[in-house]
């Protein structure tokens, strides 16, 4: 920046000629989109993430560079202990390509993770993830790519949601938006409104549903507590779907789902107990109210 502060004027441009330097690490990823490396701010000293765009199917590169462009705006417009953060962005667009300075995620996939992990620790992972996305649904953010490699979990067990890549901001009052995005899922896990070309909070309700539901079942986690709201949250009909994230969050701190899940548990306990009983002594059922 060569002009003083002092006579700058309202409105003037500001451009910093001396760029910052990073020493490369090393690479971490790459997909249709581009590819992301990991580099070292020399001068504190801190790891970042670079995201670079460079899409492999040319034909849609001006579509995906309209989308990475507002997967900066996105993340900018965030801030959030379960969502990763963005340091800062560099575009190119005469060269439709540009680069995301993000934060460094020590840690793994919230599969992987499952992998060496206590699997106690599944019902809190699923409570940060619900505040996560609670988060983004309070601030109109659809995040349409939920999937195990977009969820992490840092070194200190913290939820990142990751890759804002086909993510999608609407108006507070938009109660649908297009479904340009269809998962890889087996079309009997596809909820109805996606047909209907609909996607919005129910839907991503659904998906972080199911991801759930896959983990507890890959990893037969029998000591998950929410099964019942689970279910609530995979409907394939959005009318019997649960209705936001707010309102999972609520059942949670309410422990409302989990005070029925505990009372039916020990309903089928108690009459197994009796049935015992029965047997064992040759009472007749009559004896019994229950």
């Amino acid at each position: 920046m060569k002009n003083r502060i002092s006579e700058m004027k309202e409105g003037q441009v500001i451009t910093f000629d001396k760029p910052k330097k990073y020493e490369f690490i090393r690479p971490l990823s790459s997909g249709g989109t581009g590819k992301t490396i990991l580099m070292r701010d020399t001068t504190i000293n801190e790891q970042f993430v670079c995201k670079k765009y460079d899409p492999e199917q040319k034909e849609y590169e001006e579509e995906f560079y309209k989308r990475f462009v507002d997967e900066i705006k996105i993340m900018y417009s965030v801030y959030d202990k379960n969502i990763v953060r963005v340091y800062d962005y560099f575009l190119y667009p005469e060269l439709k390509t540009g680069y995301i300075i993000m934060e460094y995620i020590q840690g793994v996939d919230i599969d992987d993770y499952f992998l060496w992990e206590d699997n106690e620790k599944i019902n809190e992972m699923f409570i940060q993830i619900i505040n996560a996305f609670a988060y983004l649904a309070r601030n109109g953010i659809l995040h349409r790519d939920v999937r195990a490699a977009n969820i992490m979990i840092d070194n200190m067990d913290n939820v990142k949601i990751i890759d804002f890549g086909f993510g999608k901001k609407h108006a507070a009052d938009a109660s649908d938006a297009q479904a340009s995005v269809i998962l890889n899922w087996p079309a009997s896990k596809i909820p109805n409104e996606i047909w209907r070309e609909v996607y919005n909070e129910k839907t991503e309700i659904y998906y972080v549903g199911y991801l759930i539901k896959n983990l507890v079942e890959k990893y037969q986690m029998t000591c998950f507590k929410y099964g019942l709201l689970l279910e609530k949250m995979i409907q394939i009909s959005p009318d019997d779907r649960i209705e936001s994230f707010e309102t999972i969050q609520n059942c949670i701190a309410e422990q409302t789902f989990e005070a029925i899940e505990f009372s039916n548990c020990f309903y089928v306990f108690l009459h197994l107990w009796l049935f015992f009983l029965q047997s064992f002594w040759n009472i007749p059922r009559s004896n019994f109210n229950c």
